[in-house]
């Protein structure tokens, strides 16, 4: 069924390396703005668990999600037809896309330009300071996400001295001299910086192999295979059981450094309710998580593995994950 709507719907897209803060940010933004306006965000995974759609909050927002693939290449189809959905049945003010850490943004917004019913505002790309040294000069896509933007934001400048923030500002600076670039200890940024193009600054043309209008095709092998050139890979780790805090935590600190991001819910021995767990790069937190009984009662414990050639380290995480299981 055809769009209706008769202007295109503004699109702003956020994107940023596994763990950087992408979703604090958006939800920073959704408690500014209220429950006055109505807003549609599309999340995407590479893994198949959907963790961050159950942490988007707010009223007035419809959350869809996208699993196991990227926006940019296997999913690009699929996003296209959640994006017409959205317009269509939803009719939102705006599209917030939150995409996966591997996202290739450059060919993410070439796509998104040939859809005629919305339309790209501003790219937003956010930076983690902690971890930047760790992978930007590791991934080729952590290097494109920093050069193909409208808007740098620099994520927990309060965790790092001022000599490893400078070193974070350089190299960005080195990367893309003329692109704004914002500093923030939480994901806070206005509302109306995220929403807009910033006065004065043009809307950033992307281009893929010489073309900023064709479509990329997927199938000829146009667009490159950015999770294969990264060695990006992620597993799954579920079960029906609760786990002992003290063993869950062993497993998360002798990780290896391979492993980008692990995140997901878990039940825990000894408590109630549902424990978010939040993994980056080294650093981890296990935070209770909402308050509604019937909402923790549809989740399910998962943790998402994300990492540089982490399968073959599958089975053996795994079985430590177990090791955790029916502990008193």
């Amino acid at each position: 069924m055809p769009v209706t709507k008769t202007l295109p719907v503004p699109l702003t897209i956020v994107t940023g390396f596994l763990g950087s803060g992408k979703t604090t940010l958006i939800n920073h933004v959704l408690n500014e703005i209220g429950s006055e306006h109505k807003l549609a965000i599309v999340k995407n995974e590479i893994g198949t668990v959907a963790v961050d759609g159950n942490i988007i909050k707010g009223e007035n927002i419809v959350v869809r999600e996208l699993l196991n693939g990227c926006v940019c290449c296997t999913l690009v189809g699929a996003l296209e037809e959640s994006l017409e959905e959205l317009v269509r049945v939803v009719q939102p003010e705006r599209i917030i896309i939150e995409t996966s850490g591997a996202a290739n943004t450059a060919i993410l917004a070439v796509n998104i330009d040939r859809m005629p019913f919305v339309e790209r505002e501003i790219v937003v790309t956010v930076i983690d300071a902690v971890s930047f040294r760790g992978y930007a000069d590791k991934t080729i896509v952590g290097r494109l996400q920093q050069k193909f933007t409208d808007l740098i934001v620099i994520n927990k400048v309060g965790l790092v001295s001022s000599e490893v923030l400078d070193d974070v500002w350089d190299s960005i600076y080195e990367t893309c001299p003329s692109t704004p670039v914002i500093k923030t200890t939480t994901g806070r940024v206005p509302p109306d910086v995220l929403f807009g193009v910033l006065p004065g600054k043009k809307r950033v043309t992307f281009s893929v192999n010489g073309t900023s209008t064709e479509p990329i095709n997927i199938d000829t092998g146009y667009h490159p295979d950015h999770l294969h050139e990264d060695e990006i890979q992620t597993f799954t780790f579920t079960t029906s059981k609760v786990l002992h805090r003290d063993c869950l935590e062993r497993v998360l600190a002798t990780l290896s450094d391979e492993y980008y991001r692990v995140k997901g819910f878990v039940r825990l021995s000894g408590v109630q309710g549902v424990w978010l767990v939040n993994y980056v790069c080294g650093r981890y937190s296990i935070e209770p998580f909402g308050d509604s009984p019937a909402q923790n009662a549809k989740i399910k414990t998962e943790l998402a593995c994300i990492g540089k050639k982490i399968v073959r380290y599958k089975k053996k995480v795994q079985d430590r994950f177990m090791k955790c299981e029916g502990v008193t």
